[in-house]
C-alpha cells in the first residue's frame, strides 16, 4: 500500500524529519516556508489548499526582513527561495530541490502545489505538522478548532484515507504517555507524536515518528 508523506510545515522540521526518516523522495509546497506565529501555520495550509494553490503565489512582495512574501498570505515567508528574482537558497542536503535549476522558480512553486493535489486524491496520505508544545498548550482548543478546519477542507478534496500526525516539539519537559494517550483519542485522523529536543535524542525521534506512521498505516487498511 502507497502512502503519501506530506508535510505541512510551519517549518522546515516537518520535511527535514522526512528526509532523516528516508521518507521524502520529491518536492511539495510546504516543505521550506516559515509562518509567523508559528502555530498558526495549519490555517495558512488549509487556506492554500481550499483554494488549490490559486492564490499563494500572486501580489509577491519583501517583508521586513527582505523575505519574500504574498499579501494574501502576509504572515508566510518563502524562506529559501525569492520568487520575485528567481534566487534561491542552496541546501546542500536537499538535493532535491535542485532538479531542474533552469526552471523558474514560480513554475517550480505551482508544480508542487498541482503534486501535492493529486498524490492525495491518488493515495492515501500521512500529513505532518510541527508545533512548540508550550504553543499547544496555551492554544490547544484554537488548534484543534483550526485542525478541524483542515479536515473539513481535505475532505472536499480527496475520498482516499488520511491522518494528520502533529509532531509536538518539547525541549527538556517530557510530556507524560497518559496525557499523549488522551490526546490521540480525540480524532482517529489526528495523533500526537512528542519530538525531543536537545542532543542526543535523533534516536529516540526516529522511533518515535516511525512507531507514529505504523499506527497510523494500520488505519489504512
Amino acid at each position: 500500500m502507497k502512502v503519501n508523506f506530506m508535510p505541512l510545515g510551519p517549518d522546515c522540521n516537518a520535511s527535514g524529519w522526512l528526509i532523516k526518516l528516508n521518507l521524502r523522495n520529491e518536492s511539495l509546497p510546504f516543505d521550506f516556508l516559515l509562518t509567523e506565529p508559528t502555530y498558526k501555520g495549519i490555517n495558512y495550509v488549509t487556506n492554500v489548499i481550499d483554494k488549490d494553490f490559486t492564490n499563494y503565489l500572486e501580489n509577491l512582495t519583501y517583508n521586513h526582513q527582505n523575505k519574500v512574501i504574498s499579501k494574501n498570505y502576509p504572515n508566510t515567508k518563502f524562506w529559501h527561495h525569492d520568487l520575485i528574482t528567481n534566487k534561491q537558497k542552496i541546501v546542500k542536503s536537499i538535493k532535491i530541490d535542485h532538479l531542474n535549476m533552469e526552471e523558474p522558480l514560480i513554475e517550480k512553486f505551482k508544480r508542487r502545489g498541482k503534486r501535492f493535489l493529486n498524490n492525495m486524491k491518488n493515495d492515501n496520505t500521512i500529513f505532518l505538522f510541527y508545533i512548540n508544545y508550550t504553543d499547544f498548550m496555551y492554544n490547544k482548543n484554537d488548534i484543534l478548532n483550526d485542525i478541524n478546519k483542515f479536515f473539513n477542507v481535505i475532505d472536499k478534496k480527496t475520498s482516499k484515507k488520511y491522518s494528520l500526525c502533529v509532531i509536538l516539539y518539547v525541549n527538556t519537559d517530557i510530556v507524560e504517555n497518559n496525557y499523549l494517550n488522551l490526546l490521540n483519542n480525540i480524532d482517529n485522523k489526528l495523533f500526537f507524536c512528542q519530538f525531543v529536543g536537545g542532543e542526543g535524542s535523533e534516536e529516540i525521534n526516529k522511533n518515535a515518528l516511525t512507531s507514529t506512521f505504523d499506527k497510523i498505516k494500520q488505519t489504512f487498511v
